[in-house]
């Protein structure tokens, strides 16, 4: 009888320990990246509305993503966007408006659903050495 005890006690301490780390992940998320969108949406010009829009897509779909596909695997898996995606993004939209920037990114996508579904990943990935890919990637930094 002591052993379901302690074990619904531990149960209880793992509960409350995974409910605390999502707390603090999800207000790590939620605050260092938000800034970094509002600043880039400073910096390319965007309207409140525009700034919100952003801001939503970015949270509510990689939250819906995340609470999916860790559904369906059975397995904690977290959907973030990238901090520098974001930051190289503001120049995009300032040269070339907001619609330009959210097509080419829903342009993106879905090229990445298909090389991911037809398992076109794995062939580019034989023929293009990580060595380059590695410097196409540094070379976006360098000015």
């Amino acid at each position: 009888m002591d052993s379901i005890r302690n074990a619904d006690v531990a149960t209880d301490r793992s509960w409350s320990l995974y409910l605390t780390q999502a707390f603090v992940s999800v207000a790590f998320s939620a605050t260092g990246p938000v800034a970094i969108i509002m600043t880039a949406a400073r910096e390319a010009g965007l309207s409140v509305q525009q700034t919100s829009s952003w801001l939503f897509a970015a949270l509510a779909v990689n939250g819906f993503a995340s609470i999916l596909i860790s559904w369906k695997t059975r397995q904690p898996l977290l959907f973030l966007f990238t901090i520098p995606g974001t930051v190289l993004v503001a120049p995009v939209i300032a040269q070339y408006g907001f619609g330009a920037a959210v097509g080419a990114y829903m342009v993106c996508a879905l090229l990445l659903v298909v090389l991911g579904v037809t398992g076109l990943v794995s062939l580019l990935d034989r023929w293009v050495p990580m060595p380059v890919v590695m410097a196409m990637i540094a070379g976006l930094f360098v000015k």
